[in-house]
C-alpha cells in the first residue's frame, strides 16, 4: 500500500506542473484525467499474481478518486491482459503507450516483459513506476524515467542463501529457474552467494 501511496504522489508530483504551465500539453494528462497504463498477466500462468496485484493498483486509485482524485483529476488506468508473454506484452505496451497516450506506465509484472519495452516507452516520454520485476535492468542503467524500490531478486537469493548454510546448515545448493531474464537474475544470485561463500552447485534446471 506505501508503494501504491507513492504512485499516487508520484502522479501528481510529476503530472502536474507540465498541465499548470501553458506551454505544452503533457501526454496522458488532461484538466479532469490522468491516464496510466498497466500490463500484466490475467489470463496466463501468472495470473494469480497479476489479478490480485492489478486490483489493488484499482484500489487505490478508486480510494484516490473518490477522494476527488489528484488536484481536480481523476486517474484513469487502463490495464491489458499479457497472459505473461513477451509478444502479447510488446503488443499491450504499444497500444497503451500509442494509442491511449498514457502518462505513466504503473506496477507492470514481468522482468522480460519490461525490458522488452523499456526503449518505446521511453522514446516516447512515458516513465516505469515501480514495476512488479525484481530484476536490476528495473533501475540499472540509470534513467531518469525508472522509479523502483526494492531488494533485487539477486540480492534477495544471495541473503537467502547466507541463510540457509549459515543458520541450517546447508553444504549444497541446487537452483531450478525459469529460462527467462526473471531467471537469469535468480541463478546470476545463486552463482554469486555459492562462490563467496564456497559452497557447492550440485545441479541446475530450468523450467
Amino acid at each position: 500500500m506505501r508503494k501504491l501511496l507513492a504512485i499516487s504522489l508520484l502522479v501528481g508530483a510529476v503530472a502536474l506542473p507540465g498541465v499548470a504551465g501553458a506551454q505544452k500539453e503533457t501526454r496522458g494528462v488532461s484538466k479532469t484525467e490522468i491516464v496510466l497504463g498497466m500490463h500484466t498477466d490475467l489470463s496466463g500462468p501468472a495470473a494469480t499474481y497479476g489479478v490480485s496485484s492489478s486490483n489493488a493498483v484499482k484500489m487505490r486509485f478508486d480510494d484516490v478518486n473518490e477522494k476527488g482524485g489528484i488536484a481536480g483529476r481523476k486517474i484513469k488506468l487502463i490495464i491489458e491482459d499479457t497472459q505473461y508473454q513477451v509478444p502479447r506484452a510488446v503488443q499491450a505496451g504499444t497500444k497503451l503507450i500509442n494509442r491511449d497516450h498514457i502518462f505513466a506506465m504503473v506496477a507492470a509484472l514481468g522482468t522480460p516483459m519490461n525490458n522488452a519495452l523499456f526503449k518505446d516507452m521511453f522514446d516516447a516520454g512515458v516513465p516505469s513506476l515501480f514495476p512488479l520485476s525484481a530484476a536490476r535492468s528495473m533501475y540499472e542503467p540509470f534513467h531518469k524515467m525508472k522509479f523502483y524500490s526494492a531488494a533485487s531478486y539477486v540480492d534477495q537469493v544471495r541473503a537467502g542463501i547466507n541463510y540457509f548454510v549459515t543458520k541450517k546448515g546447508k553444504k549444497a545448493l541446487c537452483a531450478m529457474y525459469q529460462d527467462t531474464d526473471f531467471g537469469k537474475e535468480v541463478l546470476d544470485g545463486v552463482h554469486a552467494q555459492a562462490e563467496k561463500m564456497k559452497v557447492k552447485i550440485v545441479e541446475t534446471t530450468t523450467h
